[in-house]
């Protein structure tokens, strides 16, 4: 079995340099991945937001074996 840990980019982690640390730390403590909400968007006019894709290029060059990469939300559908 893997372990991962679901960041989202919002909020206290819309901080890159914590994003950074916390992978840091993570590959350290011997998880396997770490994985980022997608979104630019979710909450944005009342918290601060950083991009995931930025964020995971600082990632993956300060960390050597960890799996990074985003988390996939599904569109919203109408209901018929």
């Amino acid at each position: 079995m893997r372990f991962g840990l679901a960041l989202p980019n919002v909020g206290r982690y819309s901080d890159i340099a914590t994003l950074v640390d916390l992978a840091f730390l993570a590959e350290s403590d011997g998880w396997d991945g770490i994985f980022l909400w997608d979104t630019l968007h979710y909450q944005a006019d009342s918290q601060e937001v950083c991009d995931p894709w930025i964020a995971l290029t600082a990632l993956a060059l300060n960390t050597e074996r960890i799996h990074i990469g985003t988390m996939v939300q599904k569109r919203a559908r109408k209901s018929p």
